[in-house]
């Protein structure tokens, strides 16, 4: 009986298949060569991070580090994955979009320390300066035509309404006095993502997500009879209406009460193409009255499309 070749799993990463493309269209007409592929995704931690994981590893075993040393990655999982499996102790920093799907793969994959960082805490900057309309537009680089273009696009697609024609419902919102507990059950039972938080005389101060407070309760660092207050991601000082790259509002990166960021006024009067350019790098925004002293709605991503859906203006 012929023994089985039972290899490390760490021995089979990079030793994925090198296969021939065939009939790439076009390529063949202008390049004399052949083109072949190497398919990463069959690594077994199912990317090329495999190999990164790998070379880490190995970097790490040289330097004397102890295997059970904890290492901190922030990334959407894939690294954390291909490190999981080659054992070692992981803290996972992931965007808070992040899918279920992932959580679950990086707890099977052995990480019990997640940690969800707030969407648009670290914007990208593939897409930030030449592929952004309104960075060009800043920085006077727009020609005559791309402007009338531009605003030829605007005023179509929103014809100058403004928030106030969403006709959002009224915001339910939550005290700074009020339970982690209770903030919880009001977002779960209502399928809330995030409410707003107010202070004294009902006022607009932060709010609070649903994933982060459940976070926060389940790796031990609030309780649910502790107060809102101490863990709620505050609002600081209030920004122009004037978009800005470097400004930071009230949709998802307000910060904590260490750190706060700069609050972005949105009222009912807002043009909905001034929405649009927010949720650019927001993914909620909370409409409030001029003075900023009670909070009237909230707004989201799909409260813009389903106004464009009304209007038969919604382009694929």
């Amino acid at each position: 009986m012929t023994s089985l070749n039972i290899v490390d799993l760490a021995d089979t990463v990079g030793k994925t298949p090198l296969v021939r493309l065939t009939g790439v269209c076009g390529v063949g007409d202008r390049v004399a060569a052949e083109i072949v592929g190497k398919l990463e995704f069959m690594n077994p931690g199912g990317s090329i991070k495999d190999r990164v994981a790998k070379h880490i590893v190995a970097q790490l075993d040289a330097r004397g580090v102890p295997r059970d040393a904890l290492l901190i990655v922030a990334g959407p999982g894939n690294l954390a994955i291909s490190l999981a499996m080659l054992q070692r102790r992981l803290m996972c920093l992931i965007p808070e979009r992040t899918s279920a799907d992932r959580v679950r793969l990086l707890k099977a994959a052995g990480v019990t320390d997640i940690v969800r960082t707030l969407d648009g805490a670290l914007p990208g900057n593939y897409g930030s300066t030449l592929l952004d309309d309104d960075w060009m537009l800043a920085h006077d680089l727009l020609d005559s035509r791309m402007l009338d273009e531009l605003q030829k696009k605007q005023l179509d697609q929103y014809r100058a309404a403004s928030i106030e024609d969403l006709q959002l419902p009224a915001a339910v919102t939550v005290s700074e006095q009020e339970s982690m507990g209770a903030a919880i059950n009001l977002m779960a039972e209502n399928d809330f993502s995030q409410v707003p938080v107010t202070g004294s005389g009902r006022r607009l101060i932060g709010y609070l997500t649903l994933s982060a407070a459940q976070t926060m309760i389940d790796n031990g660092t609030a309780t649910r009879s502790m107060p809102v207050r101490q863990f709620m991601l505050r609002f600081a000082g209030r920004a122009t209406r004037k978009p800005s790259t470097e400004q930071h509002g009230s949709g998802g990166v307000a910060a904590n009460t260490s750190i706060c960021k700069q609050y972005w006024l949105i009222t009912p009067e807002t043009p909905l193409s001034e929405l649009a350019r927010f949720f650019e790098t927001h993914s909620v925004a909370f409409v409030t009255d001029a003075s900023r002293k009670f909070c009237l709605g909230i707004a989201t991503k799909q409260d813009l499309l389903t106004f464009l859906a009304r209007r038969h203006t919604l382009q694929f």
